[in-house]
């Protein structure tokens, strides 16, 4: 077994953020630590799991339907390091009808342990490879990375605010204060409408989905605007014809 912290990857040199950011976002880097046992195997990951999985999600239809764009980012590091990504809770996920109907069934009672973070189905096939229910996913532990809620401290930092500053266009400052004050309203108004949900589900059994307030242009914070751009910057030289 191999085990790594989330922030591992900071160990990591040459701008290790910028293949993550030229396919999406920075999300995935964390995954960037285990590059060195990847090459040639398969890469199995839960995207998507909490549409396909929660036996409370009303959203069901035959179409795929995805909330983010998570793992989206994994494109460059998969074709550098040579592995095939498997997101298991896109197999079969068109027949989201069926897989809620399986989750919400009687004979699922036994591996249904209530709460926000319940899946049946996913617990069920853990706990009888022998995994203890105490081990594993009693609540959501998400292990993403954004750069917007906290930069990197890294040589990533340094050439991004380098490149930004020399492609900002002339009198977008003001534009840049009324985003980031939006921004800082969404992630108040984000935190607080997790533990509103929480409360709801944990007391009185309710879930509910609290819609953020802010347009989504600006959930994100004003200084990352151009790291797509920063990213594909990077990774372009690996496609230069010689």
């Amino acid at each position: 077994m191999h085990e790594a912290g989330y922030r591992d990857y900071l160990d990591i040199s040459d701008l290790p953020e910028a293949e993550f950011v030229a396919s999406g976002d920075a999300g995935d880097v964390q995954l960037l630590t285990f590059q060195n046992l990847l090459n040639g195997r398969i890469l199995t990951t839960g995207f998507h799991g909490d549409k396909i999985w929660d036996p409370r999600n009303r959203k069901v239809g035959d179409q795929v339907v995805r909330g983010d764009n998570s793992g989206s980012s994994l494109g460059e590091y998969r074709l550098r390091v040579g592995f095939v990504h498997m997101p298991i809770p896109f197999i079969g996920c068109r027949r989201h009808a069926d897989i809620q109907a399986i989750s919400q069934s009687p004979e699922m009672d036994p591996w249904r342990i209530g709460g926000s973070y319940d899946r049946p189905i996913a617990r069920r096939i853990v706990e009888e490879a022998g995994v203890p229910r105490s081990g594993f996913a009693r609540h959501k532990l998400a292990t993403a990375v954004w750069w917007g809620f906290k930069p990197p401290k890294s040589s990533s930092h340094d050439s991004y605010v380098a490149y930004r500053n020399s492609h900002r266009r002339a009198g977008i400052q003001w534009r840049e204060h009324i985003h980031s004050l939006l921004y800082r309203i969404s992630r108040f108004w984000w935190r607080n409408s997790l533990r509103a949900q929480r409360v709801l589900s944990g007391k009185v059994g309710l879930c509910i989905e609290i819609p953020q307030v802010v347009p989504r242009q600006f959930t994100e914070p004003a200084d990352q605007s151009q790291l797509f751009q920063w990213g594909i910057s990077i990774v372009r030289s690996r496609y230069t014809n010689d």
